[in-house]
């Protein structure tokens, strides 16, 4: 078992639109986001946390897809867990300030695609979702985070 930290993705069914079975639907994120994925990777300090992709090349397996933890930020609804993989994102961006196609958890400066829109537009999004600002999805409407503040 396994997956892909892209989009689509079994992560992304709901973001999609796909009707799910939320009980299925949890289980699976809970495998995907844990040690028994085979792409799932944890930096050394355990800070950093994510999964990857089997087609990448072996001198980059281990990295991380900044897409797939973006897809984790916008398919969940607390916003503790949002707030925490956006903090990860912007301390792995290698000094870029740009979201990349994928990154070595242990030493982010080391990392794929300078420029890649694909993973910057969702990371807007997930920014927006944050906020409240995200406009409504036809058919995978967000719940509206309850700030903390």
């Amino acid at each position: 078992l396994m997956d892909d930290a892209n989009v689509p993705s079994l992560l992304s069914a709901p973001y999609l639109g796909y009707e799910i079975d939320a009980r299925v639907y949890q289980n699976t994120r809970k495998f995907i986001l844990s040690k028994d994925n085979p792409y799932y990777q944890e930096s050394r300090d355990g800070k950093i946390k994510g999964y990857g992709s089997p087609h990448m090349q072996m001198r980059i397996r281990n990295n991380i897809w900044p897409m797939g933890q973006i897809v984790q930020g916008l398919t969940s609804t607390k916003l503790s867990e949002k707030l925490a993989v956006l903090k990860m994102l912007v301390s792995t961006d290698g000094g870029t300030g740009r979201m990349h196609e994928s990154y070595n958890p242990n030493n982010p400066s080391y990392f794929t695609r300078e420029w890649f829109t694909w993973p910057e537009s969702l990371f807007a999004e997930l920014v927006m979702s944050v906020t409240n600002q995200c406009p409504e999805r036809v058919k995978f409407p967000m719940p509206k985070v309850q700030s903390a503040l």
